[in-house]
């Protein structure tokens, strides 16, 4: 299902008419039940002035720890669907119900917002947020004052409109400048023309803009530049041309990269590049060193299957070790989006179903259709090539039935059957969209 803001209620939804509406909506914070286990909360969720970071109040962690970059966001999951919300199936309506999958280990924030609408406000928003061109162009369009104020901002703890040495230290490690201590004592000394021990912000903008310079990307602007200052259109072409190798480069080509790279406006509307633009251009991925044709498959995939690396992972639903720790059906959603091909299923007898767990350990069990339902979700959301499933099978007979009508039942069409030819393997090609079996007899 696909949900969005709905615009046409005839009433107005706190001012929310696009997406900027929001945004602003969501800065402005709203209160949410948070689950976790069998356990609820009210917190009070919002998005910074940023837009970098969700944060929640009251919360007994540190503030800082209270808060999720959208950048590591992997999923906005609409409606109850994660284990938390299992256990709470009938406390929640499900039209207010959605769910965070964030961080390198695919966490689950669950949340009931206070209307249908508010939970609409925050999917549209944070799906806005995650896509790529939407997150790039305002990136860009970011003025560069207002970048270098930001982090003044964070430098001055607090809040009093300087930063003293120890302020402008600890934001200097942040930035991981590469200089000593010592050093960095020495230029904030230098720099603190009226030996008051603090900078002001027009000081520390000549600090950073000292310290954040990398002279060898300088040195290739200077090479370049007429001016000593900024690149021309036509400057950035004989660059592209003389030192990138590139063919067939316009004039206009330059100038849209100037528009996209270049962070001063005045820059911009003069069709010029700063060294600041002109090393956030070297820093993007047109400038990659991978070979931009090489970002989708172009080997030949038509041979058998056993000629190619597959990309499998072991005790795929364990979250941590694979002694004590816990078993998870989002395990096998985290590496099927991650690209993984072949998982593990290490499946035995339950009461009554087939489970999933670390045979002989104090590891927690998960059902064996659970995880063919999240396999069957999510197995070609990184890759159309196929997915093997890798059965280590302790089961007894009645329950490999089960088993076994359980991968028919919900696989359906996706399920692989039979090879044609039982002496040569078939080729990730031809097997797009399958989920293979494999398991000892």
């Amino acid at each position: 299902r696909v949900r969005s803001v709905c615009y046409s209620l005839g009433v107005k939804l706190s001012g929310v008419y696009a997406v900027d509406d929001c945004f602003r909506a969501m800065k402005l914070g709203a209160e949410m039940v948070k689950l976790r286990g069998k356990r609820h909360f009210r917190r009070t969720f919002a998005l910074n002035d940023t837009a970098e970071y969700i944060r929640w109040v009251p919360t007994r962690k540190k503030t800082e720890k209270a808060k999720i970059a959208v950048r590591t966001i992997k999923e906005v999951r609409i409606g109850q669907c994660t284990e938390s919300f299992a256990k709470h199936r009938d406390s929640f309506d499900e039209s207010r119900s959605f769910s965070l999958i964030h961080g390198a280990d695919f966490v689950c924030l669950d949340l009931v917002a206070g209307s249908a609408e508010a939970a609409n406000i925050w999917i549209t928003g944070l799906k806005c947020l995650m896509d790529k061109n939407f997150r790039e162009k305002s990136a860009t369009g970011r003025s560069h004052d207002h970048w270098v104020k930001k982090h003044f901002q964070e430098a001055d703890r607090d809040r009093s409109g300087v930063v003293d040495e120890s302020e402008f230290l600890f934001l200097a490690n942040k930035l991981n400048f590469g200089l000593s201590p010592t050093k960095l004592k020495a230029k904030f000394k230098e720099h603190d023309v009226e030996s008051s021990g603090k900078l002001s912000y027009d000081e520390f903008i000549q600090l950073y803009q000292e310290l954040s310079l990398r002279p060898e990307i300088y040195h290739i602007l200077m090479k370049y530049s007429k001016s000593w200052e900024f690149l021309t259109a036509e400057e950035v072409r004989k660059f592209l041309v003389v030192d990138q190798g590139a063919c067939n480069v316009s004039l206009e080509d330059c100038q849209k990269l100037i528009e996209t790279y270049e962070p001063a406006h005045e820059r911009k509307e003069s069709g010029e590049m700063s060294v600041d633009g002109f090393t956030q251009f070297l820093l993007s991925k047109e400038c990659g060193i991978l070979n931009p044709n090489h970002r989708k498959v172009f080997q030949d995939m038509n041979g058998p299957l056993s000629h190619y690396f597959i990309a499998s992972s072991h005790n795929t639903y364990l979250t941590d070790d694979q002694l004590k720790s816990d078993s998870s059906v989002e395990m096998y959603v985290r590496a099927l989006r991650m690209g993984c091909r072949c998982v593990e299923l290490d499946c035995w007898d339950g009461e009554d179903e087939p489970e999933i767990y670390h045979g002989y350990t104090l590891t927690s069990r998960i059902l064996f259709k659970d995880v063919i339902s999240v396999v069957e979700t999510n197995a070609f959301t990184a890759s159309d090539y196929p997915v093997i499933l890798s059965l280590e099978n302790h089961c007894s007979v009645p329950m490999q039935q089960k088993m076994a009508q359980y991968l028919k039942d919900i696989l359906g069409d996706k399920l692989y059957y039979a090879m044609p030819d039982p002496t040569v393997l078939p080729s990730p090609a031809s097997l797009k969209g399958k989920i293979l079996i494999k398991a000892s007899e």
